[in-house]
């Protein structure tokens, strides 16, 4: 009678415990899946510094406050074909819309700024939602520098808006800032791929 009582018992532990090593596999499965993506967050980060770069360069011309209206959608693009052919390789997908929320607050965010504040201002605020947004981005990816890199570009923009007086001029440089930043931040996450 006891033999019997102790059975239901073992089978019930062996469940459990083969339910955690399931568990277990599936966290190591996870958890290697997001650090495959994150080590490949490099691809949009190169899109996004060749937007900067475009962003700089075209601050010199007269065609450089259109330049968004035509490098922000071909870089929503690129990074759209980019993630999806590292995503598709992954066996599993990360959650997009969190992605989509903070792309949509940048482009509202600067598309507002445009409308609402005087020009000189927002040459300016332009970098700073930028810099906030990507450390959203950055925090999605569980990428800390990144987050760190991009408040600090975030904080540069707004004390040089607020301290210089060509906030044109400015704009052009942290254009360039961005884009080599950005760069950077690029290649040391490509060289360092187990993170």
């Amino acid at each position: 009678m006891e033999s019997e009582d102790r059975q239901p018992r073992n089978t019930e532990a062996t469940g459990v415990d083969s339910a955690h090593a399931l568990l277990a596999e599936v966290g190591t499965h996870l958890g290697a899946t997001r650090a495959h993506l994150r080590s490949q967050s490099w691809q949009w980060m190169l899109v996004w510094a060749l937007v900067c770069l475009g962003a700089g360069v075209s601050a010199a011309t007269s065609a450089g406050g259109l330049y968004w209206a035509v490098g922000a959608p071909l870089g929503i693009l690129a990074t759209a074909i980019v993630s999806y052919r590292i995503e598709s390789a992954a066996p599993v997908r990360r959650k997009g819309w969190p992605y989509w929320t903070i792309g949509a607050g940048i482009g509202l965010g600067n598309t507002a700024a445009s409308f609402l504040l005087p020009d000189e201002v927002t040459v300016v605020v332009v970098w700073v939602v930028f810099g906030l947004g990507f450390a959203g981005f950055s925090a999605l990816e569980r990428v800390s520098e990144g987050v760190a890199v991009f408040l600090s570009l975030a904080v540069i923009a707004a004390i040089g808006g607020a301290v210089l007086d060509d906030t044109f001029a400015w704009y052009q440089t942290l254009g360039f800032i961005f884009a080599g930043v950005i760069a950077g931040l690029a290649l040391w996450i490509r060289s360092t791929p187990s993170r």
